[in-house]
């Protein structure tokens, strides 16, 4: 009985990763047909977890909100070692800094809201139950904002909701035509971004 909880369990996270995966290729245009084969299962058992498809993009948004809690946890968490306090822990906390906005770019976010959006109000989570994720997550962004502009990383005045825009504008997936010439470019435009911020530089 464990194993088989086990199983659904792992079923029900490779659909929810699956369908993000999905989304952020193919917009609102993912069928579910697709997730379920993507995820190593059959259809019958996506509909066993998600009966709808509200269901499972409400599991999307729930799962996307956890991965980016999660990023900017671990900023917080490395940002406030003793090590990264001390009096040499300046690069530390900057370095912490620009891998969060590069873990957070990788999100592909911006594809992801498009496809909710292009979706049928049917299809999408409640708009009270997004709004409340929406605040969750950019409560989050503030509080790594803050915490970057005591290590002197920000300057005074921007908001998380302004630093996660920018990262995710900047990060964002070049067309295919372009893409394999200037792979080099989103890490330039993501560290132009970040040194844009730093109070130094205004």
């Amino acid at each position: 009985m464990a194993r088989m909880r086990a199983d659904a369990r792992a079923n029900r996270q490779d659909l929810v990763a699956a369908a993000a995966r999905l989304m952020g290729e193919q917009g609102s245009a993912m069928s579910l047909r697709a997730v379920a084969q993507a995820a190593g299962v059959g259809v019958g058992t996506l509909y066993r977890h998600f009966p709808t498809r509200r269901d499972l993009v409400t599991a999307v948004m729930d799962h996307v909100e956890a991965r980016l809690e999660a990023i900017v946890q671990r900023f917080l968490d490395s940002a406030d070692t003793p090590a990264a306090e001390d009096a040499h822990g300046g690069d530390d906390v900057a370095a912490h800094w620009h891998a969060m906005a590069r873990e957070l770019g990788a999100e592909n976010l911006l594809a992801l809201l498009a496809a909710r959006d292009d979706m049928s109000p049917e299809e999408c989570p409640p708009p009270e139950q997004v709004d409340a994720v929406e605040e969750r997550v950019l409560a989050r962004a503030q509080a790594a904002v803050d915490r970057a502009a005591r290590a002197g990383l920000v300057a005074a005045g921007v908001s998380g909701e302004q630093y996660l825009a920018g990262v995710l504008t900047v990060t964002r997936p070049f067309p295919l035509s372009i893409e394999g010439r200037n792979r080099a470019d989103r890490e330039w435009l993501l560290e132009v971004f970040l040194r844009g911020l730093r109070a130094d530089s205004r």
